[in-house]
């Protein structure tokens, strides 16, 4: 299995991570909220060639369809089945389709950022910053893909809202 015990980075473009993976070590020796909408700072594990390539194929989903809201670019990534375990979304990919069509209409600006990914075999696993309109404290997302031959074939979700205070100081992104 790969994950945080196998080439786990805490490394990332700007600023040094802290142990809460949602905020950033800033030079003057304090800490500030990682709320940016920044997807070349995604902490990801290092595995093997096909997981590799199925968490390129996840990502590139991931901005096809739930940040370009763009069903045809998105289909190119789904296998000839779709499976969606998200009790609020119609199952195969006509569903998907609506799905799509409902955020480009009533969220055009919603977007998610990839905070983590990781994969084991044919599932990829991405912890993402969601909001639907820029000014939102936004949700924490954990979604879980299955690939079947480098196309998504199912998927599951799950998400918390960010709320405004929280009981402890270490984040939830």
């Amino acid at each position: 299995m790969s994950g945080p015990e196998k080439g786990f980075s805490d490394e990332v473009a700007t600023g040094t991570r802290s142990h809460s993976p949602n905020r950033v070590h800033e030079a003057n020796g304090s800490y500030k909220e990682d709320f940016e909408m920044d997807s070349s700072r995604i902490v990801s594990s290092v595995g093997t060639r096909q997981e590799e390539a199925n968490k390129a194929t996840s990502i590139a989903f991931y901005e096809a369809a739930l940040n370009e809201h763009n069903f045809e670019k998105a289909l190119q990534y789904i296998g000839p089945t779709y499976t969606q375990h998200n009790p609020n979304a119609s199952d195969d990919i006509a569903g998907f389709a609506g799905f799509l069509a409902f955020l480009r209409e009533n969220h055009p600006l919603s977007r998610g950022i990839i905070k983590r990914i990781w994969a084991d075999g044919d599932y990829v696993i991405l912890h993402v910053l969601e909001r639907r309109h820029p000014d939102d404290r936004g949700d924490a997302v954990v979604d879980i893909f299955r690939l079947d031959a480098g196309k998504i074939v199912e998927h599951w979700d799950v998400t918390q809202p960010i709320p405004e205070t929280l009981a402890h100081a270490n984040g939830m992104i």
